[in-house]
């Protein structure tokens, strides 16, 4: 009887066990974290699937608006998100992101209500690639040294979007050029929040030879 009673407990202890290992791995297969890259001023779409019918969802900004109670079956504007569609099936739940900026930069999340089960979450990192712009500062003048003095050079780099690499070269007698060792780049946020606009700036320190008389 004991040898039964112990078959039977292993038994219903592989039948919980395998039950909870799909279980889980149901839920592992849609709750992923995927990254979506987008030039600025594209559309693009926001898709998180479940393996079977859900009762609605929803899809959260990256600012912590929402567009909730999405049922299968309908579409139509977000009210909360601007730019914003919704289109949901019985096992997709989609929005449709229109022009999107630098302000849609971030986790989108989708939050998925199925019957009998606990709510599940997939996110979606999105990055937003903006033009590249740059205000190059130039400013041209004459620097009077003595072989052996160390002197400072700047080089500035305003409204720069995405941070660029500034390259230092000291062109030598026989017209071959050294390239310098880059300082410490300092960088400092400007424009709008969400811009992604900075200020760049290097100096150099540098110790003059006669021949950097050019």
């Amino acid at each position: 009887v004991t040898i039964k009673r112990n078959a039977m407990n292993i038994s219903q202890w592989f039948v919980t066990t395998v039950f909870l290992v799909a279980l889980w791995a149901v839920r592992a297969d849609i709750s992923k974290i995927n990254k979506l890259m987008a030039n600025k001023n594209k559309n693009i779409k926001l898709s998180c699937r479940s393996d079977s019918v859900f009762n609605s969802c929803s899809w959260t900004n990256p600012s912590n608006y929402s567009c909730p109670n999405i049922i299968p079956g309908k579409s139509g504007p977000c009210r909360d998100i601007q730019r914003v569609t919704f289109n949901a099936s019985e096992n997709n739940c989609n929005i449709n992101v229109s022009s999107v900026t630098e302000f849609d930069n971030g986790n989108w999340t989708c939050k998925l209500e199925i019957p009998d089960r606990e709510d599940t979450f997939s996110y979606t990192e999105l990055i937003v690639i903006a033009e590249a712009s740059v205000d190059f500062e130039k400013k041209f003048g004459t620097i009077f040294s003595k072989a052996g003095k160390n002197e400072s050079l700047k080089c500035q780099a305003n409204h720069s979007r995405p941070l660029g690499k500034f390259k230092w070269e000291r062109l030598n007698p026989d017209n071959t050029k050294e390239i310098l060792e880059n300082p410490e780049t300092r960088v400092t946020p400007v424009g709008e929040p969400g811009s992604g606009l900075i200020n760049a700036e290097e100096t150099l320190q540098i110790k003059m030879k006669p021949s950097d008389h050019d």
